[in-house]
């Protein structure tokens, strides 16, 4: 079914899936082009270490949060949200090398993403394909007891100016 909104054009695919099962398409799924990087993308809501939204507050009002943060299990596949070339692996904290990140530089707008609490595979200079495995998620309860399990992305455009992930990947 094809649903005409204003000047865009809002296509919904309906497919066989089982009951439970949440849909999962293999093609981009956002106005930005991405593809998800989980299956599914569920934000994470308030927990005990606050909220996971994009501009959530953070130290008591000092800075906002520039990322958004999508739930995962531990040992959870992440996936690249478009092709690109993985410009740096990092680490989230100075003092605790338990975690690790990646930033993907996508190759045709220059936008990139910074993936945290994720392990990576592949090394720096790898071009991934939209789709394919470029980590693993990893178990921040170990640092954070009783926190929702996550990984935490940000996004940015070719100047370096924060994008809101929500909207890019949800």
């Amino acid at each position: 079914m094809i649903v005409l909104i204003g000047l865009g054009v809002l296509v919904w695919l309906l497919m066989p899936r089982s009951p439970g099962v949440p849909f999962a398409p293999q093609a981009p799924v956002s106005r930005f082009g991405y593809n998800r990087i989980l299956n599914p993308m569920t934000l994470r809501g308030q927990d005990t270490y606050g909220s996971g939204l994009y501009l959530a507050s953070r130290d008591n009002g000092a800075r906002k949060h520039l990322g958004a943060d999508f739930v995962t299990n531990k040992g959870e596949s992440v996936l690249a949200p478009f092709t690109g070339k993985v410009v740096r692996h990092s680490k989230p904290y100075s003092d605790d090398n338990r975690f690790d990140g990646i930033e993907i530089q996508n190759q045709e707008n220059f936008d990139y993403v910074k993936i945290f609490y994720m392990s990576p595979v592949g090394k720096i200079g790898d071009v991934v394909k939209v789709g394919s495995r470029v980590g693993f998620a990893q178990d921040l309860t170990m640092k954070y007891p009783n926190i929702t399990n996550h990984v935490h992305v940000e996004l940015y455009n070719k100047d370096s100016k924060p994008l809101n992930p929500e909207r890019a990947f949800v």
